[in-house]
Formats: structure tokens, C-alpha cells, sequence
């Protein structure tokens, strides 16, 4: 099999990892245990840290893969294809002296932004 065959990029999602979580909390012990539990998260700043750690998340991970994966519905086989090879080629002439710089990133990037019109909305990458 090739190794740059195109893989298309699923919807992220957690499962519902919190209400799975609400739900055992639930079972386990009951409403008591549900507010101990949320009770020690507020007092400790625990849950400042987890909501913090949610909202990076969110920005760095699932908004980026969930707008990459609507676009990529959007768009023909042949043109995802096509865009993965082409990264993959632009990737590999980067990494080709050991190293890739930002200023090589940046040049990628600006090729895809001026040359192919990404970004121009929110529909796109």
C-alpha cells in the first residue's frame, strides 16, 4: 500500500466523556457523591485547571480538526488527494537539510493562503 495514501480526518468528540463520568459518579453513590465530588473540584481550583485544560482543547485541537473535517466533506476525492500529496511534497523538500525552520513553515503557509486561496473564509482551512 502506498504511503501517502489520503486518510480522511474524522470529527473529534470526547464521547460524552463527562456526562459518562456525572453517570458512574451517579451509580456508584448517588447524588451525595455527585456533589463531593464537584464540591472538592471548586474548593481545590481543580476545576479551574480542568476547565482551563478544556478550553485549550477546544481551540488547539477539536475546533481545527472539526473544520478540517467539514471541509473535507465539502470537497472531491481528487481534491483531498491532491492536497495531501501536495503537503506531503512541500513537507519532505522542508525536511530535506534535517531541519524545518519557521520561516520554511511560513512559506508553506503563505503558498496555501496567496496561491490556493485558503483561509480567504470560514469555510475553509
Amino acid at each position: 500500500m502506498n504511503q501517502y495514501q489520503y486518510r480522511y480526518h474524522s470529527r473529534p468528540g470526547c464521547g460524552g466523556c463527562l456526562l459518562w463520568a456525572a453517570l458512574l459518579l451517579l451509580i456508584t453513590g448517588g447524588a451525595p457523591l455527585l456533589i463531593q465530588v464537584l464540591g472538592f473540584l471548586l474548593i481545590s481550583g481543580l476545576g479551574l485547571v480542568l476547565l482551563t485544560a478544556a478550553a485549550f482543547w477546544y481551540l488547539f485541537s477539536f475546533r481545527p480538526q472539526s473544520r478540517v473535517s467539514a471541509f473535507e466533506r465539502t470537497q472531491t476525492v481528487s481534491h483531498n488527494e491532491f492536497v495531501f500529496l501536495l503537503v506531503n511534497i512541500l513537507v519532505h523538500i522542508a525536511k530535506i537539510d534535517g531541519n524545518v525552520t519557521r520561516e520554511e513553515l511560513s512559506t508553506i503557509t503563505n503558498f496555501f493562503r496567496v496561491n490556493l486561496r485558503y483561509g480567504d473564509n470560514e469555510d475553509k482551512l
